[in-house]
């Protein structure tokens, strides 16, 4: 591993890991570009995991992360550029030896991931580890205080006029013409019976409260409805509250409707995330939008920029995506893969490393032309305006050759690990095959009634083969 000083004998290093399915490397790369560009290209180095799956394989089986770890241990690291805490590790445990690795030698942790609520590194072990177990945890202690006095004392609640007495203590009193619809509608949830029942009850009064489903679901697992707010198990009486229902009722309703709540959550709360391939409008060949379903059994992908609406469900689109992906697959060459399309990828790689042996070539011409130059010219500003932007303009060029090369040599991991899953094409389950589609796909457009691919192994297929399932 190479050894780019600082200053103060420290290295800068940007960490990236993918395991060999995953797409994200792309994103990572992109995402540390902003503090890349403001260093140069000496003053940092780039250690990448490709291929590795922090799930299968443990921190001391991770060669380039026992190397990441060995120069850190010997006090060489002064920051640390990753993507996320899951670019480190998934293992808990193993998360915790590594924060105390930071923290014990001073390294400055970046995370470089553009989502802003994402929490940074804290030098703290309680926090971090907190951290550690829920990454994506966006509450800190500021903001679970505030939801527990909007817990007690929300600023306003649907069904209730607030009123404030001379001493500023307020008190919430049922509104006449909401009353009794919030009574109704727990009333009709102790009679429910199954999913569909669950979702006509949401459905209608959506209606008739002119409030979203997942309002209405909010009312009807909220226990300030009872008069009451949930500390754990327990529900604590709020006597500054009228209640629309009783404690018994309220515990009757929960039991009752959670298990339908739990799934309305799962689909309500936003499927995008499952999302294989981002679908394109057969129209404007655009990348569609994502609605949620205002039931939450599906959501939709949408497009009517200036045209007629094209729209299909999440579980529509991810059904036929998977279909039309396994009878590509099948129909797929892994002989032809192998002795064409790699070795094209491998002849890329051989240019694009000819190229920047050049470009070293190139700068190390520079640099020596620079070291023999007397020292007046050297601090001429012709001189600045040429050799030394010359200089500036090729090391630019080396980092954008070196991250081409990361990137091709990526692809052909994952081409390979294709070429790996044909061969035992019959054996491969339904997860496996979602991993491949973006490697298989390269578009889908959706039309009103069809979907059209553009595919990256058209050459290896068995075209009439391919026709004959499709008619079937």
């Amino acid at each position: 591993m190479a050894k780019n000083i600082d200053s103060n004998g420290k290295l800068k290093v940007f960490l990236r890991r993918v395991s060999t399915e995953n797409q994200s490397l792309e994103m990572q790369v992109a995402a540390d570009k902003k503090y890349r560009d403001a260093l140069d290209e000496d003053e940092y180095i780039e250690v990448n995991e490709l291929g590795v799956s922090a799930n299968k394989v443990k921190l001391k089986d991770r060669e380039k992360m026992l190397e990441v770890i060995s120069i850190i241990s010997q006090g060489k690291v002064n920051t640390l550029y990753v993507y996320d805490r899951s670019r480190l590790t998934r293992n808990f445990y193993e998360y915790l030896e590594m924060v105390d690795l930071f923290i014990t030698h001073d390294v400055k942790v970046v995370f470089t991931s553009a989502d802003s609520s994402y929490p940074s590194f804290n030098s703290n072990y309680l926090i971090e580890g907190f951290n550690g177990i829920l990454i994506e945890e966006e509450g800190k202690s500021i903001a679970r205080r505030v939801a527990d006095a909007h817990r007690k004392l929300p600023p306003r609640k649907f069904g209730y006029d607030t009123h404030k007495d001379d001493q500023g203590k307020k008190s919430y009193t049922l509104q006449k013409e909401q009353k009794n619809n919030i009574f109704q509608l727990f009333e009709k949830a102790r009679d429910i019976g199954d999913t569909t029942g669950f979702i006509q009850l949401i459905s209608t009064f959506s209606s008739l409260m002119k409030k979203q489903p997942t309002d209405i679901v909010r009312i009807l697992t909220d226990p300030f409805y009872a008069g009451c707010e949930k500390i754990s198990t327990y529900l604590n009486s709020l006597a500054y509250v009228e209640p629309v229902i009783t404690k018994d009722i309220y515990l009757e309703v929960q039991e009752v409707i959670e298990p339908f709540v739990e799934k309305l959550q799962q689909n309500i709360s936003g499927r995008s995330d499952e999302n294989i391939l981002l679908p394109m409008c057969g129209i404007c060949k655009k990348g569609m939008k994502y609605r949620k379903d205002k039931i939450g059994e599906s959501g939709i992908y949408t497009c009517s920029n200036k045209h007629k609406k094209i729209c299909i469900s999440v579980d529509d689109y991810n059904d036929m995506l998977l279909k039309s992906c396994t009878m590509v697959f099948e129909n797929l060459n892994e002989e032809k893969i192998e002795k064409k399309a790699i070795q094209l990828i491998n002849d890329l790689l051989d240019n694009l490393e000819n190229e920047f042996e050049a470009v070293n070539r190139k700068i190390d011409y520079i640099e020596a032309q620079i070291a023999a130059m007397p020292t007046e010219k050297f601090l001429s500003r012709q001189y600045e305006k040429a050799e030394l932007k010359l200089l500036m303009a090729e090391k630019q060029k080396r980092k954008e050759l070196r991250e081409q090369l990361l990137l091709c040599e990526n692809y052909q991991n994952k081409v390979k690990y294709l070429v790996s899953k044909v061969k035992i094409k019959d054996c491969l389950k339904n997860e496996e095959l979602m991993n491949l589609v973006s490697l298989i796909i390269k578009d889908c457009f959706v039309n009103e009634s069809t979907l059209a691919f553009n595919l990256y192994f058209n050459e290896y297929l068995d075209n009439e083969q391919l026709e004959r399932m499709i008619a079937i």
